[in-house]
């Protein structure tokens, strides 16, 4: 099957838009390649995703490879061409790489047999024990990278499953209104105009014919703004006011009420008001050409498309290029070819054509001096677009949680997680999931499931 053609079920396999031929080759015999971030842990967050779902416990992985090997010294002991002690203890610092005598020892330490790829060639055998009741694919380079292999199928699901913790993010914690709208926007570029249906409600069609219910009441929605005074849709009464003091004062004077002193003031500055009072705030901002969720957020929102979005969390804390190449141990001068930086990594499983319109994303924007804080859970930030133009006060995307999962009363533990399906150290995972670098996992999506019932 061409990499580009839809499988039976209507899946499109090859929608991300990879060019690496790695990627398209494994596509063809329906393989996914997940990209782990490019650092010496690789190996350990590759494995640590098949053993736990999740790679938050790649030092905990390493910490295992290390006390099996120790324990089984006489088995690794030749393999290894220096003091075996040295290189345990090396193995242990978070800037060593694993190798594959590291995943045979792990693949043993877990009972798992371990299907191995490599570079435009079939899978191999790494460990293949008939006792072992746990199978891992995994995929190296020539760089000794490792990444993860899925089958099409599990990615399918796992689209899904992200889509919905998502979904209840956005829609039930976040309350924002017009999401499947603003997705399918954001995606596609194109959505029909709204219709009211017989019995009041108004929609609007996808280009697949899904119908998309449009808010046109304000309950239990909350704004896209940080300030949403400057918003009809959610300040109805006090509205006329703010519109008010906008066209006596003028613009700037008006920013400098409403928003503060701290933002970027011109003399031809595009008013921050949404001022139609019958169509949510959502739908108003894509009117503008600006993005109320950042693309990442739409992506992941799409039950149709899976974002990678533990690499995402390790790109957006190194801005520095992160990777160049296994780090040669001390023994090996040997420099190593360069391994490029992954920037970007969805694969899109959705038959409708994806157009992405040229909105004006929230990444797009350089902030203010200063930052406005509205609840106390999350960080606002003026932005102004490359023309120089002011721009409604939106929330970055994605909101840092702290706030919020200090709002929500913590479940009972002994009702929704298991503890022993997080390691060890549960509060240090808890403390570690408050974070909105840290990405979510099968274990939350569970947690969620069972707290809104």
């Amino acid at each position: 099957m061409d990499s580009d053609e839809q499988d039976p079920s209507g899946y499109r396999l090859s929608g991300s838009g990879s060019h690496d031929v790695n990627d398209k080759f494994l596509e063809q015999i329906g393989l996914y390649r997940k990209h782990t971030a490019p650092d010496a842990s690789c190996l350990f967050r590759a494995v640590a995703e098949q053993r736990y779902d999740v790679q938050l416990h790649h030092d905990r992985v390493r910490r295992e490879c290390v006390a099996y090997m120790r324990a089984n010294r006489t088995r690794f002991e030749q393999d290894i061409d220096r003091d075996f002690e040295l290189y345990m203890e090396s193995m242990l610092q978070p800037e060593s790489h694993g190798t594959l005598l590291e995943l045979k020892a792990l693949a043993l330490c877990h009972g798992a047999n371990v299907l191995l790829y490599k570079p435009n060639t079939d899978g191999h055998w790494v460990v293949n024990d008939p006792s072992h009741d746990r199978m891992w694919r995994m995929f190296v380079d020539r760089n000794l990278h490792f990444d993860t292999i899925y089958t099409m199928e599990y990615m399918r699901t796992a689209a899904l499953c992200q889509a919905i913790v998502y979904e209840v993010l956005y829609k039930s914690v976040l309350r924002l209104p017009d999401v499947d709208f603003a997705v399918e926007v954001m995606l596609r570029g194109v959505c029909g105009t709204a219709e009211v249906q017989d019995h009041g409600e108004t929609v609007a069609r996808a280009i697949d014919g899904r119908r998309l219910p449009l808010c046109r009441n304000v309950a239990n929605t909350s704004c896209a703004l940080s300030i949403p005074q400057l918003c009809h849709f959610h300040n109805p009464d006090g509205f006329e006011l703010v519109q008010q003091y906008f066209n006596v004062h003028g613009t700037v004077e008006g920013c400098r009420k409403y928003i503060g002193e701290h933002f970027p003031s011109r003399a031809d500055m595009q008013s921050p008001l949404l001022p139609v009072a019958n169509v949510s705030c959502v739908q108003q901002l894509l009117s503008m050409g600006i993005a109320p969720i950042s693309y990442t957020a739409a992506k992941a929102l799409d039950p149709h498309m899976y974002r990678n979005t533990e690499l995402d969390s390790w790109l957006a804390t190194h801005v520095e290029p992160p990777f160049q190449g296994r780090k040669a141990s001390p023994v090996d001068n040997t420099p190593e070819p360069q391994q490029p930086v992954i920037v970007d990594e969805t694969v899109c499983l959705d038959p409708p054509q994806r157009q992405e319109q040229q909105l004006t994303t929230p990444d797009m924007f350089k902030p203010p001096l200063g930052l406005y804080d509205r609840t106390g859970r999350m960080y606002q930030a003026v932005y102004v677009d490359p023309a120089g133009n002011f721009l409604p006060i939106l929330t970055p995307m994605p909101i840092p949680l702290e706030g919020i999962a200090s709002e929500m009363k913590e479940p009972r533990q002994e009702v929704i997680v298991d503890e022993t399906l997080v390691g060890t150290d549960y509060p240090a995972y808890l403390k570690a999931l408050k974070s909105s670098k840290t990405p979510g996992t099968m274990v939350d999506l569970k947690a969620l499931s069972a707290l809104y019932r």
